[in-house]
């Protein structure tokens, strides 16, 4: 083409987010789900009794049986990170693509998510942009989501709106900043005790207003 275009494609990779993932709710019911175990990946390579877990985890067969199937699940989204990686590689887009992976807050392991410790609040990012950023380089710049917007919009060339929140990472990966935000703030929100909670119950008020009339 006469002038370049930019292409942007999410992947959305569910696993190792939890050992029970809550696939349906029974409709008022407040506590009562379907559940389904991590299932993803082969968990039967990791030998429990040698499992080196985290300092903060209570030692339960239980724990080191959920450890494995955890572990498993992150060698499985390592291996589609990889897949990922190999389509632009054979597409030759590779060298010239900005890859960034990102995680969620932590597991529902002990001192993770629901806590304001390290491993409660702080997502993992690993970004890669060949000739732009120097492999194996860190940073302890304070960055979220809602920087991701405007990175791509800079990347792409644009300009980024006022109103857009966040900030452009492009200096961070440059490495002309060790900084970026010099606070962030989070906010947690169980589902079920909030949005989901509201719609099961005004389900349940349509119901018990037909059946009256």
């Amino acid at each position: 083409r006469a002038t370049p275009y930019y292409f942007l494609l999410f992947f959305f990779l569910t696993t190792s987010a939890s050992p029970e993932i809550y696939t349906e709710r029974i409709v008022g019911s407040a506590d009562v789900y379907k559940r389904q175990p991590w299932t993803g990946g082969d968990a039967s390579v990791f030998d429990r009794k040698k499992l080196q877990l985290p300092p903060q985890f209570i030692d339960t067969e239980v724990t080191r049986e959920y450890y494995a199937r955890y572990l498993a699940e992150v060698g499985l989204l390592d291996q589609q990170v990889g897949d990922a990686m190999q389509i632009l590689k054979e597409k030759n887009l590779l060298q010239n693509t900005l890859v960034i992976f990102i995680s969620e807050q932590g597991t529902q392991f002990a001192g993770a998510k629901w806590t304001n410790w390290s491993a409660g609040v702080k997502s993992a990012m690993v970004a890669s942009w060949p000739g732009v950023i120097k492999p194996g380089t860190e940073t302890s710049a304070i960055v979220q989501y809602e920087d991701l917007l405007p990175t791509f919009i800079d990347v792409a060339g644009g300009k980024v709106p006022d109103v857009i929140d966040g900030k452009s990472l492009v200096d961070v990966f440059q490495g002309k900043t060790k900084t970026h935000h010099s606070t962030v703030s989070y906010t947690h929100l169980r589902a079920h005790e909030t949005r989901h909670d509201l719609v099961c119950r005004l389900l349940l008020e349509k119901k018990k207003k037909n059946e009256r009339q």
